[in-house]
This record gives structure tokens, C-alpha cells and sequence, in this order.
């Protein structure tokens, strides 16, 4: 197996490096809009409240109706409501078994899934495994131009690539309808996490997998109700759901946000009540292991040892200590203790009284000035460090990151699914997205274990927490902190967890706590 290109493909979608998706053409309520000259919206207030109505509102995003074109958490909500797939997520973030009851594969690669006979769309027929080639099969179609059409080839489905690249037809896609209920997936390379990537919003069925228009046939919790120009309106499909109607309301920035229940990326002065939830995206710095000085062990602990990481990160995420995202280690996230600067430097043959400048190289956004001047201003509180800051527009960053010129560069990774090898894969010597030189034949052996044996969990967390502590005695990044994703949430609303780093939050899920509750 060639570990270099599965690490590679694997990390290259879901772990996004500073990556900016976009749109031009968004299914906005069943009309086509152009991102180019947006449509100033209609100033429409709240609807009236009451307990089984819940109000979601999108600022400057989309009314999304089509999966396949949902480019950010604030539009899924949507289609997440009207669609379920194969799995999906509880209140905490887990993922578990939906439409998909059961799934075996004995080598990695050849995966079946056993679909709920109970599971029908809103027009009373079954969901079938039918559905789910289909509709994959329209994810795939260069013709649809899905941004999200390489997630089958990042999955290692047969034939994906050569389907994308126009080499073989469509129905030669390695997903196959055994019987109304049994689905096969056949991949090129071993994967026993695929279950936990099935949850992801471009993997959700439509109804034999046709393009969800108006008149749209849905087989989640919702049903589509209605639709005006700014909303969409739906309805529950089960009575003991708490609210049985939900309205999404796309909303500009002189909109007054006050009368919704849940407004997704609220404005920094919005008055009421903030939730922030962690989002499963780590910033940090990247080290060149190739460069004679920082290619160092000890200027690196140097280093590490002068930084505050809650200072850093404040009013930006949670503090890392570790590449992974803090939900991911459930307390075992470890500042590790390395002694003062100037003690670790004297044990070396440097001249560390007279290091020489190094370069940190960022991009010109606020975040990433913002936090280059924290670090700056917590580094050099010691006489041995100078620093030279260069700032760089997005490509030439990435530009010089691929060619690995730089010392040090903030580099950030966003999983779309809940799996710490998102995290872990670039540290891999052969991975397509390692450009730090980083290598150590102890965590490419635990990677390629990770990649292609059939562990159980405990196996599993075990090899991970060796890499993470080996990454951290290595001093391969800086971590600083983990994203948060922030909700204006009415403090009425109750049935959201804390520490969901999945971004999913179902309606169906929400309920309003009464005066007396």
C-alpha cells in the first residue's frame, strides 16, 4: 500500500489548511443566485414566538436546499433537518448509526450496510440502497459541479477519480445496491473509519437521488412547508417532536436579530447571550525541520518554553497544548514541562547568547496578525530571541509553505469528520501534506497501524496518544488553539451540549424550557 498517497488523500479534503471554500451559484430557495451582485435583503421581523416554533437565523449565508452545495455549518442546518444519511450525530457530537443499522467489512475495504427497513421518505416509500448510489453518483457527476464532488475520492471509493476525471462512466462508481437494503461500498485502500465519515453533509441521500427542488421529497425529521423569498418553513413528522415547526430566515446586518431563537455567526456586539461550541479545527504553528536553526530541538523548546498559550488564543478558541482539538483528548491535553529558555539553550553547543533573527511568515487577515503580534511580544521578553515578521497575501503563504521556504508559519487543520488521524496524518514522513520535514519511524509505524489493521478503540486511542506525546517531545508545532463556532442563543432553548465540536445542531433535538421547568 502506498501510505504517502493514502495519508495524502485522506488529509488533503478533510483537513483544510487556511482553506477559503465558496460558491458563485447557491440553491437559494429554489432559485439560483448569483454570489457575484447579491440581492439586499428585505428587513422581515422575527415570527412570533411561541413553544412549538423554532427560529433559525442565517446571517449572510444561504437558504440551501441541495446537500451537495451547502458550503459552510451555517447552511447544513437546513438540509441536515430535511435529509438523513447513512450515519449522523447525536446531541454530543458522536456519530451513530441512521438510515444504516448494521455495517461489516472484514478487510477494510469492502464495507456492507444493513439499511433500516423503517426508514421511508415523506412519500411514504422506503429508503432504499438505490437511493444512495444515486445520489452519490449526482455528487460525482462532473456535470454537477458539487464542490464537495472530491469526497468520494478522498473516501478511496473504486473508480471515483477516474469517474471525476471523465476516464470511466458513472455507474462504474464503487457503490452498489445489493438489495433494497443492503448497500456496498468497495474501496482502493484499506479505511476502518468509514462509518464515522459517512456523516458528513454531501453524503445525504435525495429522494432517488434527484436534485431537491420546491416541491422536495425529504426523509429526516422535517418536511418541507414553504417557501418565501428570505425563508423556508417546515414541518415535523412526528408528532412528539418538540417543535413541530421550524422557520430558517436568511438575515443582513441591519436586520434586528433580537426575536430568534438561534442566529448562526452573530455580530461581536449582539446583546444577547453568546454559545460558543468547539469546532474541530486546530491552529498552530509549523516548525521547517529543515532549516539549520529552527531545524533545532532546543531552539524549538526554547521556544515553546517562552509562550503563554491561553494569552495567545484569548478571545480566539480554546488553548491547545497538542495538535489535537481539546474535545478530542477529554482531559488529557498536558502542558508539557520543558524548563526556562536560557536553560535549555545552555545545554547545547549553541551560542545562544547570539542566535540569529528568524522569520515568521503569516497572512495579512486580523487573526493571523493578531496573533503573530501576541507571540512576538511573549517572545521577545528574552534578550536571545529576535524575530523578523513577514506578511503575505493567502497564496503566497501557501506558496511558500509548499515549497517548504520558511521557519515558521501558522497553519491550521479543520476536520469534516470526527477522527484524531485527520490531525495526526501530516506528521506521517510520506504524507503529501507534510512540508514541515518532520519524521520519526515510531509515529509513521502507529500511523500506518492506525491506516490499515482493523484495531479495536482502545488499540486505537492508545496509538494515538503515543503520537500526540511523541509530537509534543518532538516540539513538531506550537499548538495555540482550538476554533469555536458562535450561536446567539435565547436562553429559553435547551438541548444543546456544551462540548459538540461536530458543528451539527438538529432542530429536531431543541426544545423551549417553560417558566416553571
Amino acid at each position: 500500500m502506498n501510505i504517502g498517497k493514502a495519508f495524502g488523500l485522506q488529509a488533503l479534503h478533510f483537513a483544510k489548511y487556511c482553506a477559503k471554500r465558496s460558491a458563485c451559484l447557491c440553491l437559494t430557495v429554489g432559485l439560483l443566485a448569483s454570489c457575484e451582485k447579491p440581492e439586499p435583503l428585505e428587513l422581515i421581523p422575527p415570527p412570533e414566538r411561541s413553544d412549538t416554533l423554532l427560529s433559525r437565523a442565517l446571517l449572510n449565508s444561504t437558504l440551501q436546499l441541495d446537500p451537495h452545495f451547502v458550503t459552510n455549518v451555517a447552511e447544513s442546518a437546513l438540509v441536515r433537518d430535511l435529509f438523513v444519511g447513512l450515519t449522523a450525530f447525536d446531541q454530543y457530537g458522536n456519530v451513530i448509526p441512521a438510515v444504516a443499522r448494521h455495517s461489516f467489512s472484514e478487510d477494510g475495504k469492502t464495507w456492507l450496510f444493513i439499511l433500516d427497513d423503517n426508514a421511508v421518505w415523506s412519500n411514504g416509500e422506503i429508503v432504499s440502497a438505490d437511493d444512495f448510489v444515486a445520489s452519490w453518483q449526482r455528487l460525482l457527476d462532473p456535470q454537477s459541479a458539487s464542490p464537495w464532488a472530491n469526497y468520494l475520492v478522498d473516501m478511496h471509493i473504486d473508480n471515483a477519480k477516474e469517474i471525476l476525471t471523465k476516464e470511466v462512466p458513472l455507474f462504474e462508481l464503487g457503490v452498489r445496491a445489493l438489495s433494497h437494503n443492503t448497500l456496498q461500498i468497495e474501496l482502493e485502500e484499506p479505511n476502518f473509519q468509514l462509518p464515522v465519515m459517512l456523516a458528513h453533509v454531501a453524503l445525504l441521500p435525495s429522494y432517488k437521488g434527484q436534485k431537491p427542488e420546491n416541491e422536495l421529497i425529504s426523509n429526516g425529521a422535517y418536511v418541507l412547508e414553504g417557501i418565501e423569498k428570505q425563508r423556508v418553513t417546515l414541518q415535523a413528522r412526528e408528532t412528539h417532536t418538540a417543535f413541530q415547526h421550524v422557520i430558517y430566515q436568511r438575515v443582513g446586518e441591519k436586520q434586528s436579530l433580537q426575536g430568534f431563537d438561534l442566529v448562526e455567526n452573530p455580530p461581536v456586539d449582539y446583546p444577547n447571550e453568546a454559545f460558543r461550541l468547539p469546532r474541530q479545527c486546530s491552529y498552530f504553528y509549523e516548525f521547517n525541520f529543515n532549516d539549520p536553526v529552527i531545524g533545532q530541538k532546543s531552539v524549538r523548546q526554547a521556544i515553546r518554553s517562552m509562550l503563554v498559550t491561553p494569552e495567545i488564543g484569548k478571545g480566539l478558541g480554546i488553548p491547545l497544548h497538542s495538535i489535537l482539538p481539546k474535545t478530542m483528548l477529554e482531559g488529557q491535553d498536558h502542558l508539557p514541562f520543558t524548563g526556562s529558555a536560557e536553560s535549555i539553550l545552555a545545554q547545547t553547543e549553541l551560542d545562544y547568547t547570539n542566535l540569529p533573527p528568524f522569520t515568521l511568515t503569516f497572512g495579512k487577515d486580523e487573526l493571523q496578525q493578531l496573533v503573530a503580534n501576541r507571540f512576538v511580544r511573549q517572545l521577545t521578553q528574552s534578550d536571545l530571541f529576535r524575530i523578523r515578521l513577514q506578511a503575505m497575501d493567502f497564496a503566497e503563504l501557501e506558496e511558500l509553505h509548499q515549497q517548504q521556504n520558511f521557519q515558521i508559519m501558522p497553519r491550521e487543520i479543520c476536520a469534516a469528520y470526527t477522527d484524531p488521524l485527520v490531525f495526526l496524518a501530516q506528521f506521517h514522513s510520506q504524507s503529501m501534506d507534510n512540508h514541515s520535514g518532520y519524521g520519526n519511524e515510531k509515529v509513521d509505524s502507529w500511523l500506518d497501524e492506525l491506516q490499515s489493521r482493523p484495531l479495536t478503540q482502545e488499540q486505537r486511542d492508545e496509538r494515538i496518544m503515543k503520537i500526540v506525546q511523541q509530537i509534543n517531545e518532538d516540539v513538531a508545532i506550537l499548538p495555540l488553539f482550538q476554533y469555536q463556532r458562535k450561536i446567539a442563543l435565547n436562553p429559553s432553548i435547551i438541548g444543546i451540549h456544551k462540548n459538540n465540536d461536530s458543528g451539527v445542531v438538529y432542530s429536531k433535538d431543541l426544545s423551549r424550557q417553560t417558566k416553571d421547568e
